[in-house]
């Protein structure tokens, strides 16, 4: 977890405490929302067991298809880690 960095005025003491969900830290706001995080990870996981049921009499591997949504989960997961990691005033147009 990242922790911002406490100014001269604030006390120096890192904490979490959640809102609707929501996990911050001090200085900062919220990198992300636990409750969506869980549903989007049972999706995912409910998306696979679809592939496979429905992959079973398409071909000899039933796990083809499994193997292949698995990976392009992988590389989402990867790319919305390092989206993740940057921050939101990158984005924003510097005048």
């Amino acid at each position: 977890m990242f922790w911002a960095k406490a100014q001269s005025n604030q006390i120096e003491k890192k904490s979490n405490f959640r809102t609707a969900g929501m996990v911050y830290a001090i200085g900062k706001k919220a990198l992300f929302d636990q409750q969506i995080l869980i549903c989007t990870i049972a999706m995912l996981f409910l998306s696979l067991v679809m592939i496979y049921t429905a992959s079973i009499y398409v071909n000899k591997d039933v796990f083809f298809y499994v193997k292949k949504q698995a990976f392009y989960i992988f590389v989402g997961g990867i790319a919305s880690l390092f989206f993740l990691s940057i921050p939101i005033s990158f984005f924003k147009n510097k005048k």
